[in-house]
C-alpha cells in the first residue's frame, strides 16, 4: 500500500492513497455482520465500504476526501434527510481508540452512538492513514481533537 502524506496536497493524493488496508478490512467485516444480523443500513466511511464483499452494500459512502469524523456524520444526515429518514441511534463501526470521539461528536449532533459488541483494537503498521499505525499515534491523534472539541464548546 502507498502511504499518504500527513498533510495531503490535493484531493487527488487522497483518493490514491487512502485505499482500505488490514484495519478498514475488519471494521468491514462488522459492518457486513451487522447489516446481516440486524439487518441495519450501512452508513459508512468511504474507505471502510471499498473493504466491503461485493454481495453487501452500503445505503451511503460518504465523499472520497479527507474530512472529519463531524463532516461525515453531517453527510450521513444529509443523505438520511433527502429520504425521508431521521438518525438519532446508530452502531458506530469504528477502532476502539476512536469511539470514544466519535460518541462525542454524534451526541453534540444529538444522535446516540453505542459500540459494537467486539470493537476492534488492532493496528497496521502499513495503514495508509498515520494514526492507524500504533496505539501511540491514534492516542494523540484523538486527544488531540477531543482538545478541539473542548475549546469549540
Amino acid at each position: 500500500m502507498r502511504k499518504w502524506s500527513n498533510a495531503p496536497t490535493s484531493e487527488s493524493e487522497v483518493k490514491a492513497n487512502r485505499l482500505p488496508g488490514a484495519n478498514n478490512a475488519v471494521l468491514a467485516q462488522q459492518a457486513q455482520l451487522l447489516h446481516l444480523e440486524h439487518k441495519l443500513d450501512l452508513y459508512l466511511q468511504f474507505e471502510i465500504a471499498r473493504a466491503l464483499p461485493a454481495d453487501t452494500a452500503a445505503a451511503f459512502t460518504s465523499s472520497p476526501k479527507d474530512q472529519g469524523t463531524k463532516d461525515v456524520a453531517c453527510e450521513f444526515l444529509a443523505h438520511a434527510a433527502s429520504i425521508g429518514k431521521k438518525i438519532s441511534k446508530v452502531v458506530v463501526v469504528a477502532h476502539r481508540y476512536h469511539f470514544e470521539r466519535c460518541r462525542l461528536v454524534l451526541q453534540r449532533m444529538s444522535i446516540t452512538g453505542v459500540p459494537t459488541r467486539n470493537q476492534y483494537s488492532g493496528f497496521d503498521p502499513e495503514e495508509s492513514q498515520p494514526r492507524a499505525m500504533s496505539p501511540e499515534e491514534m492516542i494523540v491523534n484523538d486527544f488531540a481533537s477531543m482538545a478541539g472539541m473542548a475549546l469549540d464548546a
